[in-house]
């Protein structure tokens, strides 16, 4: 979990919103992790995209169509878990819902880093910081509050996971169209017994 400023360095000097200054270019290996996070989120979304149109028949089917064009993550979503319940076995559909549930918790992240304001301290040369936009500051000194410290390890940590999602999605696309990988199983069985998938599973 990310720590405000104030609570890592409470008097650290810093730096945010600063067009003439970016901070990227201050801490430019945190910022190529930082596409990273973006990126390994796009190759979910991508096979999220497969699964879905798979679910529909291809992409000439009219419900793939509409799909595409719709822009709202949380309007995909719900069209996916609509049309999974119908057509999904009730294990399939269970396990669909788990891995949605953790791509879910990964959007949230990953839409910290896409939309938020960038900033930096001198005080803290290994870190990059983050600022809600959507944070109005009510005074200039609680600033320390609202911005928030971002480490190499939280990004690692980031891209790690959207990586391990876009497994699971991937080898859920496999299940769903009867790949021979997925011979008495196993696919299914390799998911399910994935610890976090597992917990999900047990509270369903």
């Amino acid at each position: 979990m990310l720590k405000p400023l104030s609570h890592v360095s409470p008097n650290a000097s810093y730096r945010v919103g600063d067009v003439d200054d970016d901070p990227l270019t201050q801490r430019p290996k945190l910022a190529v992790m930082a596409m990273q996070v973006i990126a390994s989120w796009s190759l979910v979304e991508i096979r999220l995209t497969e699964v879905f149109v798979s679910l529909l028949g291809g992409l000439d089917n009219n419900g793939s169509i509409a799909y595409l064009a719709i822009t709202s993550r949380h309007a995909k979503a719900n069209m996916i878990t609509a049309i999974a319940k119908k057509k999904l076995s009730k294990e399939n559909f269970a396990l669909l819902s788990a891995i949605q549930k953790l791509i879910e918790l990964s959007a949230k992240e990953r839409s910290k880093i896409a939309h938020c304001e960038w900033g930096y301290s001198h005080d803290l040369p290994d870190a990059i910081l983050l600022k809600d936009p959507k944070k109005i500051v009510p005074e200039i000194d609680k600033m320390r509050d609202y911005l928030f410290v971002c480490t190499e390890e939280y990004f690692t940590k980031i891209i790690e996971v959207n990586k391990r999602i876009n497994k699971y999605v991937h080898l859920f696309h496999f299940i769903l169209n009867g790949h021979a990988a997925n011979r008495n199983n196993e696919l299914y069985e390799k998911l399910c017994a994935e610890p976090e998938i597992a917990e999900l599973l047990r509270r369903h």
